[in-house]
């Protein structure tokens, strides 16, 4: 062999050498439960075992304590909720900051039953990962947790997990705290006392909903190194102080697979290949259950100059059905979900005990 030849070789031998030595990439981090979850406005409904008894539970980051409604207390003769164990698809949890409150006003707003809200002390107990396209929580051990997507640090302050955003409205860019909040079905809610601080919005059109948080349009958010907009975020005055200027919701949390690492003080964002669409109502109406009947939809509020107040829709009329077909049939989160989409929808609009049809042009309002 020449020398050439031999040096070829043996050039072809070390590149071998490299492959072989090339380090793999790691196994998954296997969970120590998958649960499925239903999914309603973005937001994460789960089933838990409270005493033996299969309840549903809404998943909320943002709640400062594990709630447990007054009925399902009384059902279960519980005089506190404190240390009542649960299991929550097959892991333990045992919340030691737990509280029976009544819960029917929350069920109206999303129209379902809610047999409780399990807080941010399980996401402290727990690394969660929420996969929003697969409808699926993952529960780790905090001592074998996966890594995947974007880090991003958490300020835990009071139990509650807070993020640093910059908000770009038009020409000017703002830093904000914001609280991560999946109970929320909100993109971004501002205080504003923050949106005046910052002279946000000044000389825009702005949007007052009666008795909800005005809207305002924002070219963007940026949250580690994802920037998603245009949005329409809400805001409204808050007595309270807090350590952050708003919340981010669940309309922009399930842009992602989200996993909450509260014991590391860090959140993990991982876009999704087709994430839903940044909506936003397009027809003026504030609406929910009836108090006594979640199966019926009634008017909270008709915002002025919108397609419902064009349409003579009243605060108290009641939607009996939408494109004919029943409200009972369909339910608030689909119907929620239809008037943020463009198009028309036809509505059946029961007033003073008579029926009326009126089709409604979405269009964005802000």
């Amino acid at each position: 062999m020449n020398a050439i030849a031999a040096l070829l070789v043996a050039v072809s031998l070390a590149a071998c050498g490299a492959a072989e030595q090339k380090p793999r990439a790691p196994a998954p981090i296997p969970p120590i439960a998958r649960v499925h979850f239903d999914d309603d406005f973005g937001l994460i409904f789960v089933t838990a075992s409270v005493a033996g008894a299969p309840r549903a539970f809404l998943l909320d980051s943002g709640a400062d304590q594990t709630l447990l409604d007054r009925r399902v207390a009384d059902e279960l003769r519980l005089a506190t909720a404190v240390d009542v164990e649960m299991f929550v698809g097959g892991v333990p949890f045992r919340p030691h900051d737990a509280t029976v409150t009544p819960l029917h006003d929350r069920e109206r707003l999303v129209g379902r039953k809610i047999d409780g809200i399990l807080g941010n002390e399980l996401f402290e107990r727990y690394v969660v990962t929420v996969d929003y396209a697969a409808q699926e929580l993952a529960f780790y051990d905090p001592q074998h947790a996966p890594t995947t997507g974007d880090a991003i640090p958490l300020t835990i302050t009071n139990h509650e997990a807070l993020v640093d955003v910059v908000l770009h409205e038009r020409t000017q860019a703002v830093a904000a705290t914001l609280k991560v909040a999946t109970g929320s079905v909100a993109t971004v809610g501002l205080t504003a006392q923050y949106v005046a601080a910052n002279h946000l919005f000044e000389g825009m059109p702005k949007l007052a909903r009666p008795s909800v948080a005005e809207l305002a349009r924002l070219s963007s958010i940026h949250i580690g190194s994802a920037t998603l907009g245009p949005l329409v975020i809400g805001y409204s005055d808050e007595s309270t102080q807090h350590a952050y200027a708003g919340i981010i919701g669940a309309q922009l949390l399930q842009q992602f697979a989200v996993t909450f690492d509260y014991p590391h003080h860090r959140l993990f964002l991982a876009e999704r290949e087709r994430p839903p669409a940044l909506g936003v109502d397009g027809s003026g109406l504030v609406i929910a259950t009836f108090a006594d009947d979640l199966q019926r939809c009634q008017v909270l509020a008709v915002v002025a100059g919108s397609p419902a107040a064009s349409a003579d829709i009243e605060v108290g009329d009641e939607i009996v059905a939408i494109n004919t077909t029943p409200f009972s049939e369909l339910g608030l989160a689909t119907l929620w979900s239809l008037l943020r989409q463009p198009g028309t929808v036809q509505l059946t609009i029961r007033h003073a005990g008579g029926d009326r049809m009126v089709k409604l042009a979405l269009r964005p309002l802000v």
